[in-house]
């Protein structure tokens, strides 16, 4: 046996489980096709997380909110309201005894924290730019077998490779899907006089989201 576990897919599910569980002493192998502990000269672009209280914790539980909390922007309002403008709904922290209901931050600085803290467990072993080509089971466990030839076996895989997951593929396991037919666009704006720290939700045909 390699591994007790093996993650395929460094994203922020798969690095924020590996630093869980290499934590706990257990053995890990982290597997990705990319290399997401690159880090990048500038984290903050691409695709940004709003992360509610309880997203929050469960960073500041893995020892990495004090890191991510530095690039974050804070939120203690939300509005949301129909595109016909018959109806809203308001929620402040305030009602529910909190300074904010949750952060908005970039998924580069999630994973650059994360990846920094995932180095340093030695229960965790990182195997990057390697493709899972099939996935079979003998009588140690699970096994892995990658492009290159790779055999890595564990009692436990875990699939936290995205929607097209090879893992579920592999697997066999059955899903069903549907399209919403919807759309979201997602804004930064920056307004006169400030709004302070809100977020504003106007439900169309397609979804706005507008934080300021």
């Amino acid at each position: 046996m390699d591994y007790q576990v093996s993650i395929v897919g460094g994203g922020i599910t798969g690095a924020l489980l590996a630093l869980y569980l290499g934590k706990a002493g257990i053995k890990v192998c982290l597997i990705d096709k990319n290399k997401p502990s690159e880090s990048i000269s500038n984290p903050a672009v691409g695709r940004t997380a709003s992360l509610n209280l309880s997203s929050i914790e469960t960073l500041k539980e893995a020892g990495v909110w004090n890191i991510i909390q530095q690039n974050s922007k804070t939120f203690d309002e939300i509005f949301v309201w129909d595109s016909e403008g018959s109806s809203s709904v308001q929620f402040k922290a305030t009602e529910i005894s909190r300074n904010n209901l949750g952060a908005i931050v970039h998924n580069n600085i999630i994973l650059e924290a994360l990846f920094k803290e995932v180095k340093k467990i030695s229960d965790v072993h990182l195997i990057e730019e390697e493709s899972v080509e099939n996935l079979t089971d003998d009588r140690d466990g699970a096994v892995i077998i990658t492009e290159s030839g790779l055999k890595i076996t564990s009692e436990i895989i875990v699939g936290a490779d995205g929607s097209l997951s090879r893992i579920r593929d592999l697997s066999k396991m059955s899903i069903r899907t549907w399209s919403y037919h919807q759309l979201a666009i997602v804004n930064y704006m920056i307004m006169e006089p400030r709004l302070e720290n809100s977020i504003f939700i106007k439900n169309l045909q397609f979804q706005i989201l507008t934080y300021a």
